[in-house]
């Protein structure tokens, strides 16, 4: 066990592996302090996608999936817009979906082709690892 390691083997009780902690070793927040309330910064310059763009992106979409949270950015020539993907009104997956609007051609990247009949952007060398990309994603997800 690892907790042999840094007591001793000899210090294990036999009994009851519940009360593998010496008494007196237990550690007591000291009163009135406690650990700082945790967030998540928001990732900044975050720009809600055109409603133009997530109709194109609908058009592409299969029966009963749709999209909330949206979000795009632009890197040179490419605008990539993320948005979460609902099907029957409910998240359809962790992440969110990613597609990138190129000379005026809507492609999807990555794991979004599982549910968007858009062309593959891989098959056009456009990827989703590129800063702008991964604030839209950041975006839509919500942080």
């Amino acid at each position: 066990m690892v907790v042999a390691v840094f007591m001793g083997a000899g210090s294990l009780p036999n009994s009851n592996l519940d009360e593998v902690d010496p008494p007196g070793s237990a550690w007591d927040e000291p009163a009135g302090e406690s650990a700082p309330p945790f967030s998540i910064p928001k990732v900044p310059g975050c720009a809600r996608a055109d409603t133009e763009l997530l109709d194109q992106i609908r058009a592409t979409l299969q029966d009963r999936t749709d999209l909330s949270m949206s979000a795009q950015s632009t890197d040179g020539d490419l605008t990539f817009v993320a948005a979460i993907v609902t099907y029957n009104g409910e998240p359809s997956s962790r992440e969110p979906g990613l597609w990138v609007l190129r000379d005026g051609r809507l492609y999807a990247v990555g794991g979004t082709t599982a549910y968007s009949t858009a062309p593959p952007g891989t098959d056009v060398g456009v990827r989703g690892d590129s800063n702008e990309a991964a604030r839209a994603v950041a975006c839509a997800a919500g942080y």
